[in-house]
């Protein structure tokens, strides 16, 4: 209406306008209103600068089409219109159904929703529904709605409880394969499942339980024979007795760490399960809980448990390796300490291996309680843990133990411990102080590893304490770790190895300061045994009839009275820098050749080397019974006699010297060899002399069989008769220190045909102004000799 007004005024204006210009006045204003006479164009047309005033919206802009604007001139009435930009906003307040639209399908809880739309058709996020609510369910794996929790009936019944406001199963009436238990039951969480609920059910195969459930009850699934399949969540606290009794067809069970008691015949006569998997912290495993689980092989018992059942598992038939925290019926003084408690006594399974990883407390340290093992005659190895600090009297006794590693801790073993087992190799720690009797009686064994003999480290005692008798024994090689002790001594008891005549090896630990008497009487087979450097004495018959030792290295110490006698192939012996040597020590050696005596002997005793018949060559420091001016006898043969009694007769020792002994090294380094030292040594050719001799006593050689002697350079005096009758002596070397040559020195020495002297003749002319020596005198003189 506006614009048409506005129209309207305009028409007028220019009537009005046209009517003044007919008049045909000179003197009547043309121009318009504010125009000057400059506004006109060439030709005389007005023009106009426009004064437009605002804009007004004619059609307003939409999100489909474009609006417009006008302005008009308030000096000429011209008008502008220009168009307006289409809007970005919707008005989204259409409900359109069309299937475009749709937010989400029509649910058991709600009809379809769709979006409300603009009238352009752009689709907006606010919905609306429209429709019924849809007739079907959308059911999860708990047989519950995801959307309205309906729960689909299974023929399972739960019942509720009101004071806790929860469902529990109660019983089950179908016979579907599959059973899976919600978590919640028309909205209260379904938190067990009851007594007997299950029983007897034997189409069921496989059971889902909820998070919800946190009890299974009494016989809730016992004799579904056909449930394979179980998984227990972690929020079940308890399982009432004979919950699984008789599933016959349940293969493995895994439980969940809610779980800390199995209680008494939870799983028995289970016929099918072959693997069961203890939650960690559980501590008690009822009474025949897995009794009669025939397929069970292995069975890992976790250490959190404390107490154990009797016939935990009575008749598992099958189980072949078990791992324990203890043995019996619980780890702190047991009322049953046996492995067999858990199986009862009248069937024990092939149980094969045993892992312990714990011990029992009986008083004050871990341990294996006695007769733990005893009779056990399937157990093939053993696992011991290392707190193990007793193992108890038969143990071990009467199985097939061919292997065991015993803890580096172990103090003591028990009596007959390990006694009728099938070690071959046996080690027993250093930390052992106490060895049973009989423990290792009737096995095997060939190699041995002991701390020390006897029951004690502290006494004497046998090999026999621990093996028994030796006769038939197989027994090839011992090592001994540390010894016997006694004070500041460390040992080898007396008696130790006596008549063992298997052994072969004896290895002796550095340490060891004394071998004690008839330590190694009659070992027969003894090849090799070493003899520390810490050693100060062999005792008595130590090695007495060891006829099969070779060679024997003696670093020090002292040889007792028949330490080797009859050792009849020993062939070398090394003294080192032995002491003493005890009488009869090497007596019967008849395989010996050879033998130094080192300077560090001081004594030897009589018959020492007796009977050592092959003997041809010998290295001696002195001769007689011991070195010095207090010697009760000082004859040579007196280490060879045959007799015991002390005999003033030079003769009768020097008899028993070996005819095959030739050679004779004398190293005392003393100033004089005694009277009658080797007078009638009836076989000896050659006799050589250290340096540092000054005297040769009277008679020293007198009646000997020497053929040669070199006397050193130091001995400046030769004792009368000292070589009467050495009717085969043919050359000697003389000294130039000797100046006194005692009347008969060499009497009767017809065979003597040179005289090497290592001074001038001059010498040796001065030398002999007072001697009448025939022999030595008609024998041929070579002076200055160096040889």
């Amino acid at each position: 209406m506006k614009k048409t007004l506005l129209a309207l005024t305009f028409l007028l204006i220019c009537i009005f306008a046209l009517s003044a210009c007919s008049q045909g006045s000179a003197n009547i204003d043309k121009n318009l209103p504010g125009q000057s006479d400059d506004d006109t164009t060439s030709n005389g047309t007005l023009t106009c600068d426009h004064v437009f005033g605002d804009w007004v919206t004619s059609k307003e802009a939409t999100c489909s089409e474009e609006g417009q604007s006008y302005r008009v001139c308030s000096k000429c009435s011209k008008e502008e219109t220009k168009t307006i930009a289409k809007t970005d906003s919707h008005n989204f307040s259409v409900q359109n159904t069309n299937a475009i639209f749709l937010a989400t399908d029509a649910s058991c809880a709600s009809p379809a929703t769709y979006y409300y739309s603009c009238a352009c058709g752009e689709k907006g996020t606010g919905v609306f529904e429209y429709g019924d609510k849809s007739s079907e369910h959308l059911y999860n794996g708990e047989n519950t709605c995801t959307v309205c929790q309906n729960y689909k009936d299974t023929d399972v019944v739960f019942t509720f409880n009101t004071q806790t406001n929860t469902y529990h199963v109660t019983d089950y009436k179908g016979n579907a394969t599959e059973i899976v238990i919600p978590s919640v039951y028309k909205g209260f969480p379904v938190s067990s499942i009851g007594e007997f609920a299950f029983c007897e059910c034997k189409t069921i195969t496989a059971v889902k339980l909820p998070s919800s459930i946190v009890s299974i009850g009494r016989c809730a699934f016992s004799y579904c024979t056909a449930l394979s399949k179980l998984a227990i969540p972690d929020n079940v606290v308890s399982i009432g007795e004979e919950a699984f009794r008789n599933c016959s067809s349940l293969k493995s069970v895994t439980l969940g760490k809610g779980i800390q008691k199995i209680n008494e015949s939870t799983f028995a006569e289970c016929i099918g399960l072959e693997t069961i998997e203890f939650p960690s912290n559980i501590t008690e495993i009822g009474a025949t809980a897995f009794y009669g689980c025939t397929a069970l092989t292995e069975v890992v018992i976790p250490d959190t448990v404390a107490l154990i059942g009797t016939l935990a598992f009575g008749e598992c038939a099958n189980l072949r390796k078990v791992t324990l925290p203890f043995l019996g019926d619980k780890k702190t003084n047991p009322s049953n300490g046996t492995f067999k408690y858990i199986f009862g006594y009248t069937y024990t399974p092939n149980v094969k291996e045993v892992i312990l990883t714990g011990g029992n407390y009986c008083g004050f340290a871990e341990q294996i309680p006695n007769n733990a093992f005893d009779g056990y005659s399937s157990l093939e190895k053993i696992v011991l843990p290392d707190t193990i600090v007793i193992i108890g009297d038969r143990a071990f006794c009467e199985t097939s133990l061919s292997d065991i590693q015993l803890p580096a801790l172990l103090g003591n073993i028990g009596d007959e411990a390990f006694l009728g087992c099938k070690f071959i190799t046996f080690i027993i720690p250093d930390h052992v102080t106490i060895m049973g009797e009989s423990m290792l009686v009737g096995n095997p064994i060939e190699s041995l590893t002991l701390p020390f003999v006897g029951e004690s480290h502290s006494n004497y005692g046998k090999l026999e304490h621990i093996l028994g008798d030796y006769v038939g024994h197989t027994l090839k090689e011992v090592t001994v770790t540390l010894g016997n002790k006694y004070g500041e001594n460390i040992f080898v008891p007396h008696y130790a190895f006596q008549n063992w005549s298997s052994i072969e090896t004896i290895n002796l630990p550095n340490g060891i300061t004394q071998i004690g008497q008839y330590a190694f009487y009659g070992c027969t087979s003894l090849q090799n045994i070493n003899i520390p450097d810490s050693i100060d004495s062999i005792g008595p018959y130590a090695f007495f009839e060891c006829t099969a030792l070779t060679s024997i290295d003696i670093p020090n110490g002292y040889i007792g009275s028949f330490a080797f006698y009859g050792c009849t192939e020993l062939t070398e012996i090394n003294l080192g820098s032995v002491s003493s040597i005890g009488e009869g020590s090497f007596k019967g050696c008849a395989s010996l050749k050879r033998i130094t005596i080192p300077n560090s002997v001081t004594k030897i005793g009589i018959s020492a080397f007796a009977g050592c018949n092959k003997l041809e060559e010998m290295s001696i420091p002195f001769t007689g019974s011991q070195a010095g001016f207090n010697a009760s006898i000082k004859y040579f043969g007196y280490i060879f006699a045959g007799n015991w009694g002390v005999d003033p007769d030079p003769a009768v020792y020097q008899n028993d010297v070996p005819e095959t002994l030739k050679t004779i090294y004398y190293t005392s380094g003393e100033d004089m060899l005694w009277h009658n030292a080797f007078e009638s040594c009836y076989h000896i050719e050659n006799i050589y002399i250290s340096e540092g001799l000054e005297t040769i006593g009277n008679e020293a050689f007198r009646n000997s069989a020497i053929k040669y002697i070199s006397l050193p350079k130091s001995l400046t005096t030769i004792g009368a008769n000292a070589f009467e009758d050495c009717t085969l002596l043919e050359s000697i070397v003389l000294g130039d220190n000797l100046a006194t040559i005692h009347d008969y020195a060499f009497k009767n020495t017809t065979a003597l045909k040179n005289v090497y002297f290592r001074g001038t003749e001059e010498e040796w002319n001065a030398l002999m102004e007072n001697v009448r020596e025939e022999y030595l005198c008609s024998a041929t003189k070579y002076y200055n000799y160096v040889a």
